[in-house]
């Protein structure tokens, strides 16, 4: 199993640095996608293939270094926006990543990360307060209509 370093943790919790910073609708200056029909959106997405690990590990002290930093620190790095289908909340859309060593390349759209979909800010509090004890990083991510998931596990485990 491949070992990251905190850094390229950051494109799997991008989505949780914007839900701190939006509501459930973004306000006007935030990027928004608003897609009436999915199966075109998918084409539209474009199905960038990448060759980045979609598994691997990350050390605690790594990441509680990324944890300190705060969302704030994605948010200079990495740009996503709403991703809206019919109006309803459907995840947030990688457009830039600056992180190759993680499969998440621009059009992909980050659906959860550890079960969470990030809607609110509430969300992004609730996990990042969680993820200090967890073992496992979890993001599922839709690209081009395909689903698949990244996970890195924490090591040591608690």
């Amino acid at each position: 199993m491949k070992r990251l370093h905190a850094a390229a943790l950051a494109p799997a919790l991008t989505a949780l640095a914007l839900a701190g910073a939006c509501s459930r609708t973004p306000p006007p200056d935030q990027p928004v996608e608003q897609v009436e029909d999915p199966s075109a959106a998918r084409a539209a997405e474009g199905a960038a293939e990448s060759t980045s690990p979609r598994a691997g590990e990350i050390a605690r002290a790594d990441l509680n270094r990324v944890l300190d930093a705060g969302p704030g620190a994605f948010l200079a790095r990495t740009e996503v926006k709403a991703r809206l289908v019919k109006g309803q909340f459907r995840g947030w859309q990688v457009v830039r990543t600056p992180y190759p060593a993680i499969d998440l390349v621009p059009g992909d759209v980050v659906l959860s990360v550890n079960g969470r979909t990030l809607e609110h800010p509430v969300d992004l509090e609730r996990l990042w307060n969680d993820l200090r004890a967890a073992n496992a990083i979890d993001v599922d991510v839709d690209r081009g209509g395909r689903r698949f998931a990244l996970r890195f596990a924490v090591v040591p485990p608690m």
